[in-house]
Protein backbone atom coordinates (compact mmCIF):
# COMPACT_ATOMS: atom_id res chain seq x y z
CA UNK A 1 0.00 0.00 0.00
CA UNK A 2 1.17 3.59 -0.84
CA UNK A 3 0.67 5.18 2.50
CA UNK A 4 1.82 9.00 1.18
CA UNK A 5 -0.56 8.68 -1.28
CA UNK A 6 -3.75 7.87 0.91
CA UNK A 7 -1.93 10.50 3.20
CA UNK A 8 -2.53 12.91 0.40
CA UNK A 9 -6.14 12.45 -0.51
CA UNK A 10 -6.90 12.99 3.15
CA UNK A 11 -4.85 16.34 3.41
CA UNK A 12 -6.66 17.61 0.40
CA UNK A 13 -9.52 16.15 1.65
CA UNK A 14 -9.35 18.63 4.93
CA UNK A 15 -12.27 20.82 5.07
CA UNK A 16 -15.67 19.36 5.50
CA UNK A 17 -19.31 20.02 4.83
CA UNK A 18 -21.73 21.97 7.62
CA UNK A 19 -24.11 19.56 9.74
CA UNK A 20 -27.38 19.85 8.05
CA UNK A 21 -30.52 21.49 9.77
CA UNK A 22 -32.02 19.33 12.39
CA UNK A 23 -29.28 16.53 12.47
CA UNK A 24 -28.60 15.61 16.17
CA UNK A 25 -26.47 12.54 16.95
CA UNK A 26 -27.54 10.26 19.74
CA UNK A 27 -27.24 6.55 21.08
CA UNK A 28 -29.95 4.79 22.50
CA UNK A 29 -29.82 2.25 25.30
CA UNK A 30 -32.88 0.82 25.18
CA UNK A 31 -32.53 -1.52 21.82
CA UNK A 32 -34.51 -4.60 22.03
CA UNK A 33 -32.48 -7.89 23.12
CA UNK A 34 -29.61 -5.86 24.71
CA UNK A 35 -29.79 -6.90 28.21
CA UNK A 36 -30.43 -10.33 27.07
CA UNK A 37 -27.35 -10.06 25.13
CA UNK A 38 -25.45 -8.49 28.27
CA UNK A 39 -27.07 -11.76 30.36
CA UNK A 40 -26.10 -14.44 27.67
CA UNK A 41 -23.07 -13.84 27.20
CA UNK A 42 -21.79 -12.40 30.65
CA UNK A 43 -20.61 -9.36 29.31
CA UNK A 44 -20.48 -7.47 33.04
CA UNK A 45 -17.72 -9.76 34.19
CA UNK A 46 -15.89 -9.83 30.94
CA UNK A 47 -16.19 -5.84 30.74
CA UNK A 48 -14.84 -5.73 34.47
CA UNK A 49 -14.33 -2.68 36.79
CA UNK A 50 -12.51 0.44 35.86
CA UNK A 51 -13.15 3.38 33.25
CA UNK A 52 -15.63 2.75 30.36
CA UNK A 53 -12.29 3.17 27.88
CA UNK A 54 -10.59 -0.08 30.11
CA UNK A 55 -14.04 -1.82 29.69
CA UNK A 56 -14.63 -1.40 26.20
CA UNK A 57 -11.21 -2.84 25.55
CA UNK A 58 -11.76 -5.93 27.62
CA UNK A 59 -14.99 -6.60 25.39
CA UNK A 60 -13.31 -6.11 22.21
CA UNK A 61 -10.42 -8.35 23.71
CA UNK A 62 -13.56 -10.78 24.19
CA UNK A 63 -15.13 -10.54 21.25
CA UNK A 64 -11.46 -10.90 19.37
CA UNK A 65 -10.81 -14.03 20.51
CA UNK A 66 -14.09 -15.52 20.21
CA UNK A 67 -15.38 -14.75 16.49
CA UNK A 68 -12.89 -14.81 13.85
CA UNK A 69 -13.10 -11.88 10.74
CA UNK A 70 -14.12 -13.66 7.51
CA UNK A 71 -14.65 -10.22 4.96
CA UNK A 72 -16.32 -12.41 2.59
CA UNK A 73 -18.65 -14.20 5.10
CA UNK A 74 -22.02 -11.92 5.52
CA UNK A 75 -24.74 -14.08 7.65
CA UNK A 76 -28.50 -14.26 6.72
CA UNK A 77 -30.85 -12.32 9.21
CA UNK A 78 -30.90 -9.16 10.93
CA UNK A 79 -27.28 -7.40 11.17
CA UNK A 80 -26.69 -7.41 15.02
CA UNK A 81 -24.79 -9.29 17.81
CA UNK A 82 -26.83 -11.70 18.75
CA UNK A 83 -27.06 -12.91 15.15
CA UNK A 84 -23.20 -12.87 14.53
CA UNK A 85 -22.21 -14.77 17.60
CA UNK A 86 -25.07 -17.45 17.07
CA UNK A 87 -23.44 -17.66 13.36
CA UNK A 88 -19.83 -17.27 14.39
CA UNK A 89 -18.82 -17.47 18.46
CA UNK A 90 -16.14 -19.97 18.79
CA UNK A 91 -16.73 -21.62 15.28
CA UNK A 92 -13.28 -20.65 13.75
CA UNK A 93 -14.36 -22.34 10.23
CA UNK A 94 -16.67 -19.46 10.09
CA UNK A 95 -16.49 -15.87 10.79
CA UNK A 96 -17.77 -12.62 10.29
CA UNK A 97 -16.86 -9.44 7.80
CA UNK A 98 -16.17 -5.95 9.59
CA UNK A 99 -19.55 -4.73 9.62
CA UNK A 100 -21.16 -7.52 11.58
CA UNK A 101 -17.91 -7.03 14.36
CA UNK A 102 -17.90 -3.60 14.46
CA UNK A 103 -21.88 -3.80 15.31
CA UNK A 104 -21.62 -6.39 17.35
CA UNK A 105 -18.93 -4.76 19.48
CA UNK A 106 -21.49 -1.24 19.31
CA UNK A 107 -24.64 -3.67 20.74
CA UNK A 108 -22.24 -5.30 22.84
CA UNK A 109 -21.07 -1.80 24.71
CA UNK A 110 -24.21 -0.57 24.80
CA UNK A 111 -25.93 -2.99 26.75
CA UNK A 112 -23.67 -2.41 29.27
CA UNK A 113 -24.78 1.43 28.92
CA UNK A 114 -21.27 2.20 27.23
CA UNK A 115 -22.18 4.86 24.80
CA UNK A 116 -20.06 3.48 21.34
CA UNK A 117 -21.25 3.92 17.77
CA UNK A 118 -20.99 1.99 14.68
CA UNK A 119 -18.64 4.45 11.99
CA UNK A 120 -18.02 3.28 8.40
CA UNK A 121 -15.16 4.42 7.35
CA UNK A 122 -14.62 4.86 3.26
CA UNK A 123 -12.00 5.63 0.77
CA UNK A 124 -11.77 7.95 -2.01
CA UNK A 125 -11.61 5.48 -4.72
CA UNK A 126 -14.72 3.98 -6.13
CA UNK A 127 -13.23 1.33 -8.18
CA UNK A 128 -12.04 -0.83 -5.64
CA UNK A 129 -14.32 -4.06 -3.74
CA UNK A 130 -13.17 -2.68 0.31
CA UNK A 131 -14.11 -0.27 2.79
CA UNK A 132 -13.77 -1.04 6.84
CA UNK A 133 -15.70 -0.48 9.67
CA UNK A 134 -14.83 0.19 12.85
CA UNK A 135 -16.32 1.03 16.53
CA UNK A 136 -16.08 4.46 18.56
CA UNK A 137 -16.81 4.11 22.53
CA UNK A 138 -17.23 7.48 24.46
CA UNK A 139 -14.72 7.59 27.15
CA UNK A 140 -16.02 10.49 29.44
CA UNK A 141 -14.57 13.22 27.71
CA UNK A 142 -13.82 11.99 23.76
CA UNK A 143 -14.80 9.92 21.44
CA UNK A 144 -12.30 6.74 20.92
CA UNK A 145 -12.17 4.37 18.31
CA UNK A 146 -12.14 0.64 18.64
CA UNK A 147 -11.27 -2.38 15.64
CA UNK A 148 -12.40 -5.28 16.30
CA UNK A 149 -10.96 -6.62 13.24
CA UNK A 150 -7.48 -6.19 15.00
CA UNK A 151 -8.03 -5.92 18.21
CA UNK A 152 -6.62 -2.58 18.15
CA UNK A 153 -7.26 1.27 19.06
CA UNK A 154 -4.69 3.77 17.49
CA UNK A 155 -2.73 6.08 19.59
CA UNK A 156 -1.00 9.58 19.04
CA UNK A 157 2.92 10.06 19.90
CA UNK A 158 2.18 10.73 23.30
CA UNK A 159 -0.47 7.91 23.51
CA UNK A 160 -3.50 9.39 23.73
CA UNK A 161 -5.98 7.57 21.98
CA UNK A 162 -7.63 8.57 19.02
CA UNK A 163 -11.05 9.03 17.65
CA UNK A 164 -11.65 7.80 13.96
CA UNK A 165 -11.19 11.93 13.18
CA UNK A 166 -8.34 12.38 15.31
CA UNK A 167 -6.49 9.18 13.61
CA UNK A 168 -7.83 10.66 10.22
CA UNK A 169 -6.30 13.86 10.79
CA UNK A 170 -2.47 12.39 12.26
CA UNK A 171 -2.61 10.39 9.26
CA UNK A 172 -3.34 13.43 6.56
CA UNK A 173 -0.56 15.48 8.88
CA UNK A 174 1.91 11.69 8.20
CA UNK A 175 2.40 12.17 12.20
CA UNK A 176 3.22 9.23 14.14
CA UNK A 177 1.01 6.76 15.05
CA UNK A 178 0.98 3.93 16.85
CA UNK A 179 -1.22 0.92 18.37
CA UNK A 180 -1.57 -0.85 21.79
CA UNK A 181 0.11 -4.34 22.52
CA UNK A 182 -2.89 -6.22 21.64
CA UNK A 183 -3.23 -5.82 18.02
CA UNK A 184 -3.92 -8.94 15.88
CA UNK A 185 -5.72 -10.59 13.20
CA UNK A 186 -7.66 -13.68 13.80
CA UNK A 187 -5.18 -14.68 16.77
CA UNK A 188 -1.86 -13.92 14.64
CA UNK A 189 0.77 -11.20 14.70
CA UNK A 190 -0.41 -8.25 12.30
CA UNK A 191 1.85 -5.15 10.92
CA UNK A 192 1.20 -2.16 12.49
CA UNK A 193 2.17 -0.36 9.43
CA UNK A 194 0.24 -2.22 7.14
CA UNK A 195 -2.80 -1.96 9.54
CA UNK A 196 -2.04 2.20 9.12
CA UNK A 197 -1.96 2.15 5.46
CA UNK A 198 -5.38 -0.20 5.65
CA UNK A 199 -7.08 2.82 8.00
CA UNK A 200 -5.52 5.61 5.74
CA UNK A 201 -6.69 4.44 2.69
CA UNK A 202 -10.63 4.07 4.05
CA UNK A 203 -10.29 7.49 5.97
CA UNK A 204 -11.47 9.55 2.82
CA UNK A 205 -15.30 9.87 4.13
CA UNK A 206 -17.45 8.13 7.49
CA UNK A 207 -20.95 7.41 7.92
CA UNK A 208 -22.57 6.42 10.89
CA UNK A 209 -26.16 6.25 12.65
CA UNK A 210 -27.68 9.05 13.55
CA UNK A 211 -29.07 7.26 16.51
CA UNK A 212 -26.57 4.67 17.77
CA UNK A 213 -28.50 1.51 18.69
CA UNK A 214 -31.76 1.90 16.86
CA UNK A 215 -32.43 -0.18 13.83
CA UNK A 216 -34.53 2.00 12.17
CA UNK A 217 -32.28 5.60 12.03
CA UNK A 218 -30.98 7.44 9.59
CA UNK A 219 -27.28 7.71 8.64
CA UNK A 220 -25.29 10.51 8.92
CA UNK A 221 -22.52 11.42 6.51
CA UNK A 222 -19.22 13.00 7.29
CA UNK A 223 -17.92 14.02 3.56
CA UNK A 224 -15.19 16.56 2.62
CA UNK A 225 -16.56 19.75 0.55
CA UNK A 226 -16.63 18.75 -3.38
CA UNK A 227 -17.18 15.26 -2.74
CA UNK A 228 -19.77 12.97 -3.93
CA UNK A 229 -20.45 10.21 -1.90
CA UNK A 230 -23.57 9.44 -3.66
CA UNK A 231 -22.20 9.20 -6.89
CA UNK A 232 -18.83 7.32 -5.17
CA UNK A 233 -21.62 4.55 -4.11
CA UNK A 234 -23.20 4.47 -7.77
CA UNK A 235 -19.79 3.98 -9.01
CA UNK A 236 -18.85 1.58 -6.80
CA UNK A 237 -21.74 -0.54 -6.58
CA UNK A 238 -21.36 -1.05 -10.39
CA UNK A 239 -17.72 -1.68 -10.19
CA UNK A 240 -18.70 -4.27 -8.04
CA UNK A 241 -20.71 -6.01 -10.41
CA UNK A 242 -18.19 -5.89 -13.20
CA UNK A 243 -15.67 -7.76 -10.90
CA UNK A 244 -17.98 -9.69 -8.89
CA UNK A 245 -20.38 -10.94 -10.59
CA UNK A 246 -23.93 -10.34 -10.62
CA UNK A 247 -25.36 -10.92 -6.79
CA UNK A 248 -28.20 -10.34 -5.50
CA UNK A 249 -27.38 -8.30 -3.12
CA UNK A 250 -25.49 -5.65 -5.41
CA UNK A 251 -28.15 -6.02 -7.49
CA UNK A 252 -30.57 -4.87 -4.46
CA UNK A 253 -28.12 -1.88 -3.38
CA UNK A 254 -28.43 -0.61 -7.01
CA UNK A 255 -31.62 -0.05 -7.19
CA UNK A 256 -31.59 1.24 -3.44
CA UNK A 257 -29.62 3.88 -4.94
CA UNK A 258 -30.74 4.71 -7.80
CA UNK A 259 -34.41 4.65 -6.34
CA UNK A 260 -33.41 6.64 -3.23
CA UNK A 261 -31.45 9.66 -5.72
CA UNK A 262 -28.60 11.59 -3.93
CA UNK A 263 -30.46 12.21 -0.38
CA UNK A 264 -27.23 12.62 1.99
CA UNK A 265 -28.03 14.16 5.38
CA UNK A 266 -24.45 15.36 6.16
CA UNK A 267 -22.94 15.87 9.46
CA UNK A 268 -19.74 18.01 10.40
CA UNK A 269 -16.83 16.40 12.05
CA UNK A 270 -17.07 19.32 14.71
CA UNK A 271 -20.21 18.15 15.86
CA UNK A 272 -19.81 14.62 15.60
CA UNK A 273 -16.81 14.73 18.20
CA UNK A 274 -19.30 16.52 20.39
CA UNK A 275 -20.18 14.32 24.06
CA UNK A 276 -23.45 11.73 22.95
CA UNK A 277 -26.88 12.65 23.45
CA UNK A 278 -28.40 9.96 25.80
CA UNK A 279 -32.04 9.06 24.62
CA UNK A 280 -32.61 6.36 27.23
Amino acid sequence: MNYDLYASILVMHDEFRPTDEGVSLAVDFSAPGLNALREQYGLSAIAGDGSAFDRAVRVMDWLTTHVRHNGSCNPEGERGAITALAFAFDQPEKGVNCAWLATTLTECLLSLRIPARTVYIMPFAPYECDNHVVTEVWTGDAWVMLDPTCNCYARDSQGKPLSVLGLRAALAARQPVGFNDGLRYNGQPYSREEHRDYLAKDLCWLRMAEVSGRADSRFVTLSPVGFDPHRHQLLNVQYRLQVQGDQPWLRDWLKWLEDSGSNEVFCSPDDALQPPRIIA
